[in-house]
Protein backbone atom coordinates (compact mmCIF):
# COMPACT_ATOMS: atom_id res chain seq x y z
CA UNK A 1 0.00 0.00 0.00
CA UNK A 2 1.44 3.63 -0.68
CA UNK A 3 -0.08 6.70 0.18
CA UNK A 4 -2.89 7.98 -2.01
CA UNK A 5 -1.60 11.15 -4.21
CA UNK A 6 -3.84 13.84 -4.96
CA UNK A 7 -2.47 14.72 -8.53
CA UNK A 8 -5.11 16.54 -9.85
CA UNK A 9 -5.50 20.02 -11.71
CA UNK A 10 -7.33 22.69 -11.00
CA UNK A 11 -10.23 21.90 -12.38
CA UNK A 12 -10.29 18.55 -10.67
CA UNK A 13 -8.51 16.05 -13.52
CA UNK A 14 -6.21 13.33 -12.67
CA UNK A 15 -2.57 13.77 -14.27
CA UNK A 16 0.74 12.91 -14.31
CA UNK A 17 3.90 14.20 -15.40
CA UNK A 18 6.05 11.62 -17.57
CA UNK A 19 9.76 12.50 -18.10
CA UNK A 20 11.28 10.62 -21.03
CA UNK A 21 15.10 9.96 -20.90
CA UNK A 22 16.74 8.25 -23.82
CA UNK A 23 20.65 7.31 -22.81
CA UNK A 24 22.82 8.75 -25.95
CA UNK A 25 25.08 7.40 -28.55
CA UNK A 26 27.63 8.17 -25.23
CA UNK A 27 26.25 6.56 -22.73
CA UNK A 28 24.83 9.16 -20.38
CA UNK A 29 21.44 10.16 -20.22
CA UNK A 30 19.33 13.39 -22.09
CA UNK A 31 15.12 13.98 -21.81
CA UNK A 32 13.61 13.60 -24.87
CA UNK A 33 10.42 15.45 -23.62
CA UNK A 34 8.42 16.11 -20.49
CA UNK A 35 5.19 15.72 -20.58
CA UNK A 36 1.76 16.28 -18.72
CA UNK A 37 -0.66 13.28 -19.00
CA UNK A 38 -4.48 14.81 -18.22
CA UNK A 39 -7.38 12.53 -17.63
CA UNK A 40 -10.59 13.76 -18.12
CA UNK A 41 -13.86 12.90 -16.17
CA UNK A 42 -11.95 10.19 -14.57
CA UNK A 43 -11.43 9.50 -10.72
CA UNK A 44 -8.16 8.28 -10.96
CA UNK A 45 -5.94 7.83 -13.49
CA UNK A 46 -4.84 9.92 -16.54
CA UNK A 47 -5.25 7.63 -19.41
CA UNK A 48 -4.71 9.34 -22.08
CA UNK A 49 -6.30 6.16 -23.91
CA UNK A 50 -9.26 7.12 -22.30
CA UNK A 51 -9.90 10.43 -23.44
CA UNK A 52 -7.58 12.42 -21.86
CA UNK A 53 -5.14 14.86 -23.31
CA UNK A 54 -1.24 15.40 -23.18
CA UNK A 55 0.37 18.84 -22.35
CA UNK A 56 4.02 20.31 -22.13
CA UNK A 57 5.30 21.11 -18.56
CA UNK A 58 6.06 24.51 -18.62
CA UNK A 59 2.02 25.55 -20.09
CA UNK A 60 0.86 23.22 -17.48
CA UNK A 61 2.63 24.36 -14.49
CA UNK A 62 1.77 27.86 -15.44
CA UNK A 63 -1.52 27.15 -15.31
CA UNK A 64 -1.99 25.27 -12.42
CA UNK A 65 1.00 25.57 -10.19
CA UNK A 66 1.90 29.52 -11.17
CA UNK A 67 3.03 30.39 -7.58
CA UNK A 68 6.06 27.91 -6.88
CA UNK A 69 5.65 26.30 -10.82
CA UNK A 70 9.84 27.37 -11.17
CA UNK A 71 10.68 25.01 -8.01
CA UNK A 72 8.54 22.23 -9.22
CA UNK A 73 10.12 22.14 -12.08
CA UNK A 74 13.61 22.75 -10.71
CA UNK A 75 13.02 19.53 -8.74
CA UNK A 76 11.23 17.72 -11.43
CA UNK A 77 14.55 18.33 -13.41
CA UNK A 78 16.26 17.70 -10.63
CA UNK A 79 14.98 13.90 -10.66
CA UNK A 80 15.35 13.55 -14.35
CA UNK A 81 19.18 14.47 -13.83
CA UNK A 82 19.92 11.88 -11.26
CA UNK A 83 17.36 9.29 -10.72
CA UNK A 84 18.49 7.18 -13.78
CA UNK A 85 22.10 6.95 -13.04
CA UNK A 86 20.71 5.73 -9.17
CA UNK A 87 18.58 3.50 -10.37
CA UNK A 88 21.23 1.78 -13.14
CA UNK A 89 23.53 1.61 -9.79
CA UNK A 90 21.14 0.01 -7.35
CA UNK A 91 20.19 -2.67 -9.90
CA UNK A 92 23.46 -2.66 -11.66
CA UNK A 93 22.14 -2.83 -15.31
CA UNK A 94 22.55 -0.39 -18.05
CA UNK A 95 18.99 0.85 -18.61
CA UNK A 96 18.79 2.28 -22.11
CA UNK A 97 15.30 3.89 -22.01
CA UNK A 98 13.62 5.42 -19.39
CA UNK A 99 10.02 6.31 -18.78
CA UNK A 100 9.51 8.06 -15.14
CA UNK A 101 5.93 9.02 -14.22
CA UNK A 102 5.20 11.86 -11.25
CA UNK A 103 2.63 13.22 -9.69
CA UNK A 104 2.21 16.62 -7.99
CA UNK A 105 0.28 17.30 -5.29
CA UNK A 106 -2.29 21.17 -4.83
CA UNK A 107 1.16 22.21 -2.36
CA UNK A 108 3.55 21.38 -4.79
CA UNK A 109 5.05 18.30 -3.47
CA UNK A 110 6.35 15.67 -6.15
CA UNK A 111 5.85 12.23 -5.48
CA UNK A 112 7.46 9.20 -7.86
CA UNK A 113 4.47 7.02 -9.03
CA UNK A 114 6.11 4.36 -11.48
CA UNK A 115 9.38 3.88 -13.27
CA UNK A 116 8.82 2.34 -16.89
CA UNK A 117 11.99 0.48 -18.17
CA UNK A 118 10.16 0.08 -21.92
CA UNK A 119 8.41 3.30 -22.38
CA UNK A 120 6.36 4.02 -25.32
CA UNK A 121 7.64 6.88 -27.49
CA UNK A 122 4.84 8.04 -29.39
CA UNK A 123 5.43 11.37 -28.28
CA UNK A 124 9.10 11.95 -28.67
CA UNK A 125 10.19 9.96 -31.67
CA UNK A 126 11.60 12.50 -33.28
CA UNK A 127 13.11 13.40 -30.15
CA UNK A 128 14.31 10.23 -28.73
CA UNK A 129 16.07 9.42 -32.43
CA UNK A 130 18.03 12.62 -32.30
CA UNK A 131 19.19 11.61 -28.39
CA UNK A 132 20.13 8.02 -29.93
CA UNK A 133 22.67 9.13 -32.63
CA UNK A 134 24.10 12.12 -30.53
CA UNK A 135 27.73 11.31 -29.91
CA UNK A 136 27.86 7.83 -32.24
Amino acid sequence: MQKYIHSKTKLGDPFDCRIRLEKNGRGFWEVAVYLVRIGSNQKVVSNVAQGGSVSRLRPFLESNFKENMESIKASIENIANKLPYKLESIFQQNLISLGLDIGIEKGGQIYLFEVETGPANEFAMGEIAIIQRRGV
